[in-house]
């Protein structure tokens, strides 16, 4: 019984070992590097963006009413 489990196992390792080095092989890619910098600066700059939706600062208050007319 010990060595049916000890035998899954090794095999379920050497699958996962496999699937892992075969998924990741182009991980440090020239292309995949510097698209990854790219995202993550865009990300950097949106940030802003990002924190003034959360706070409610990208909508016009209710306080502000654009119909009313110019003060003179």
């Amino acid at each position: 019984m010990s060595r049916r489990w000890l035998s899954t196992v090794a095999c379920l390792l050497a699958l996962a070992a496999i699937s892992i080095s075969l998924g990741c092989s182009h991980y440090w890619a020239r292309e995949r590097t510097r698209r990854r910098a790219d995202v993550v600066k865009m990300d950097w700059y949106r940030t802003g963006d990002d924190l003034d939706w959360v706070l409610g600062f990208d909508e016009s208050s209710i306080l502000y009413e654009d119909s009313f007319p110019p003060k003179p």
